[in-house]
């Protein structure tokens, strides 16, 4: 047979072996990229903001990357098998003709033959242990057909999300309204843009480099791994997003009915709002004093406290608002990280957020928590906890900091001066002098 009949005839024969099966899968798989595509062009033009263009986006995007790595893992992992069935197949027969070996000859001529069959076989173990080029070429063109594929469909969802766009501008584009309409629809996709443009380009790396070296098995588990990690990448930021919903929801448990007062001492305001109202309506002129100093006395403050009713009321009312609005500024700093974007801002927003909760705890243990009571040390706990967190915070930013240095090639002098700078302000936000010199010491 020539090489052509030979390769048709070959289309016809079923492949038994572990790497057909798998590429036989791999066909199916990108079979359902393009339905994803398809589905992802009707969808997204129903995204009205820009939170849900880009998990509208990131979801088919998360989910074709993880197909992708499944596809050349198990590419990969059934070549390997096949290759360990070799190896065994190949033992047995150098097993056997070791065997024979050691039985011996009749004369010199037959144990010469043994000899050499026993090397024959131990060649072909060896051999069984390496990849064939007609399985390197399998796995080349199943990681050019899958990798070419994510491309495609990538590129193609691109094009379904700036379609608008192109067509805004196509029809008018400058005129004043169009550019307003262009505008709006830029902030909308602006970031989901980028996301794609980010997986393309990290995808398009990886696979150019698999085409322009030697394409062997290094280079196969090489391209393998790129896309595995494009993958984590992807499905840790849905999945950051997808559990930010429980962060919204336990927000609004912890801010409960708008029409009622909220946070840790909702009931203490009530109640001390009531016992004022009633003092209040009993006149200026009405014999209260005493009752005055009963209130106060059950909250704590005696008779040569610098505290009295009125700045306690005023202290739960400033802790319970700030705290409100801290719990919610933590919560879209949880969306801001999710989001993977503006991560220097991100730092400082969460440098500016723990500061305040541990402020809002300090306010309570000095203003409104009784000495002396369970209650101001479990304040206190809470506060220790809120101040660690804050100088975490800190050297988390100037860590940043410090890394974009290095990676824009300012050198390691300046990154490690960014870093000690980080430890010296997280140690003057402890306000321990004996830190302070220890940070700039070191």
């Amino acid at each position: 047979l020539d090489i052509t009949k030979k390769n048709q005839l070959e289309k016809f024969i079923k492949d038994n072996s572990n790497l057909g099966k798998a590429i036989k899968d791999n066909e199916k798989r990108i079979k359902e990229f393009d339905k994803v595509a398809a589905q992802y062009s009707k969808t997204i033009p129903h995204a009205s903001k820009a939170t849900d263009t880009w998990v509208t986006t990131l979801k088919p995007l998360a989910g074709i990357l993880t197909e992708a790595a499944t596809a050349l893992d198990n590419a990969f992992s059934a070549a390997n098998a096949d290759r360990l069935v070799k190896m065994a197949d190949a033992s047995k027969v150098l097993a056997s003709a070791n065997e024979s070996l050691a039985k011996g000859a009749s004369n010199p001529k037959n144990l010469a033959v043994k000899k050499m069959r026993v090397a024959a076989a131990a060649g072909k173990r060896d051999e069984a242990g390496q990849f064939d080029e007609k399985t390197l070429e399998r796995l080349r063109q199943d990681a050019v057909s899958v990798t070419s594929s994510v491309l495609t469909t990538f590129e193609n969802m691109k094009e379904s999300l700036t379609s608008e766009l192109s067509a805004e501008i196509k029809l008018d584009g400058k005129s004043e309204e169009s550019l307003k309409r262009i505008e709006i629809i830029k902030k909308r996709i602006g970031g989901t843009t980028a996301l794609l443009d980010t997986a393309i380009s990290d995808v398009d790396a990886a696979f150019n480099k698999f085409l322009m070296g030697d394409m062997t098995e290094e280079a196969f588990v090489t391209l393998s791994k790129s896309i595995k990690s494009s993958s984590n990448s992807a499905n840790s930021a849905l999945n950051a997003f997808t559990s930010f919903g429980e962060t919204i929801k336990k927000a609004r448990e912890l801010v409960g009915d708008p029409t009622k007062t909220w946070g840790v001492y909702s009931k203490q305001i009530d109640n001390v709002t009531e016992a004022i109202n009633k003092l209040n309506a009993q006149g200026k002129d009405a014999p209260n004093a005493q009752q005055k100093k009963d209130l106060e006395a059950a909250y704590g403050i005696g008779p040569d406290s610098k505290r009295d009713i009125d700045s306690v009321s005023a202290a739960l009312e400033d802790i319970n608002k700030r705290s409100k609005q801290n719990a919610l500024d933590a919560a879209q700093l949880s969306e801001t990280e999710a989001l993977g974007i503006n991560k220097v801002a991100t730092a400082t927003e969460a440098v500016r957020v723990a500061k305040e909760k541990a402020d809002i705890l300090s306010k309570e243990l000095t203003e409104v928590v009784v000495d002396g009571t369970e209650k101001q040390l479990e304040v206190q706990l809470k506060l220790n906890a809120a101040r660690a967190e804050e100088y975490k915070a800190i050297q988390a930013k100037y860590n940043l900091l410090a890394s974009d240095a290095r990676d824009s090639g300012m050198g390691e002098t300046f990154a490690a001066g960014l870093e000690g700078a980080g430890k010296i302000k997280a140690a003057e936000a402890g306000g321990k002098q004996e830190d302070i010199d220890a940070a700039k010491g070191e």
